[in-house]
């Protein structure tokens, strides 16, 4: 995938170009997990392919973001941010992914 100044399907983040970051969204009744969706989301970011972009768990600890960021409607985080791949990841209770490329 490539960058793209809206989002078209799926995995593209759409761009914000007042704050020049891509914002991609979480779906709670997905099957997938937060930690995943990550991945995906700077993937797109970057125009890579996931496999080959460093495991997520090296820049985080994976299982305790899905935890915070699981379906259930208790009270989630406002906000987790974490450097992953050369961006600034900004994971929101509401289900948005904000990445900002830092290089």
């Amino acid at each position: 995938m490539t960058q793209r100044d809206t989002a078209a399907a799926g995995d593209c983040p759409a761009f914000e170009r007042d704050d020049e970051t891509y914002t991609a969204r979480y779906d709670w009744d997905d099957a997938d997990t937060p930690s995943s969706s990550i991945v995906r989301a700077v993937a797109a970011v970057r125009g890579t392919d996931p496999t080959t972009m460093q495991p997520l768990y090296e820049a985080v600890e994976t299982t305790a973001v899905d935890r915070l960021f699981d379906r259930r409607p208790r009270a989630r985080p406002e906000r987790l941010s974490l450097s992953y791949e050369g961006c600034v990841v900004a994971v929101y209770g509401d289900g948005r992914i904000v990445v900002a490329p830092s290089d």
